[in-house]
């Protein structure tokens, strides 16, 4: 297969497909690593983004195939209880039953994406749900948030997608796309990944920009 073959390969899968292949870079040929690294920029997928799957991935807390993962509780009374039959309750931040009225519903992110987004809200210790959007196509979850958390949301979620107001910066260290080894690069010389590309236009599409910008979250501008 040549890199054509690739691109065209790779245009037609979901985006964990090609977050997986991130885990399996050592065992694809260059003309795949140049494409699949073209295909994640392309969809606003951030270095950042990229590093933080693999590590799930490698540390097992990615999604298992044959039970795909589900943010929405489904039975709080079977969470709260192991099959032993004792407690077996983890700290967490998602919260169950029904969400309040005023709390603030943030649309929307794939399954893949929710997953990241339950983890950032659980670090940055943020009470939350993520509910099952509407409509055909795609899996879509909304996040939902209490309005006094809905800033602090906002905040780390802007962190974990690379919505900041600063200007990106040259990357060094080992390129997450093929590891090679960089030092203040723009572009990885080795498959083309882009570590200065600007994000906010990159993800301007994307429900969760659109619901910055509509909401006076959007970039701060320079000297401001």
């Amino acid at each position: 297969m040549n890199i054509r073959d690739f691109e065209d390969t790779y245009g037609k899968m979901v985006d964990e497909q090609l977050l997986d292949l991130t885990v399996q870079l050592e065992d694809l040929v260059p003309e795949a690593r140049q494409a699949l690294a073209a295909e994640l920029q392309r969809r606003g997928k951030s270095p950042s983004e990229i590093e933080q799957y693999i590590i799930a991935k490698k540390k097992g807390l990615s999604k298992d195939k044959s039970e795909p993962w589900s943010p929405v509780y489904n039975d709080p009374a079977e969470e709260e209880h192991g099959s032993g039959g004792g407690k077996q309750e983890e700290i967490s931040f998602m919260k169950v039953g029904p969400a309040p009225a005023d709390w603030v519903r943030i649309p929307s992110f794939g399954m893949d994406e929710s997953y990241y987004v339950a983890q950032c809200m659980e670090q940055y210790c943020i009470p939350y749900q993520l509910i099952k959007g509407q409509g055909c196509g795609q899996q879509q979850y909304h996040l939902v948030v209490a309005k006094e958390s809905l800033k602090d949301c906002v905040e780390a979620l802007k962190e974990h997608f690379g919505l900041t107001d600063e200007t990106a910066e040259p990357f060094t260290g080992e390129c997450p796309a093929c590891g090679m080894n960089l030092n203040s690069a723009a572009v990885c010389s080795e498959c083309g990944l882009n570590f200065c590309q600007d994000q906010w236009e990159a993800r301007s599409k994307h429900p969760f920009t659109q619901f910055l910008l509509a909401n006076n979250f959007g970039r701060k501008p320079v000297g401001k």
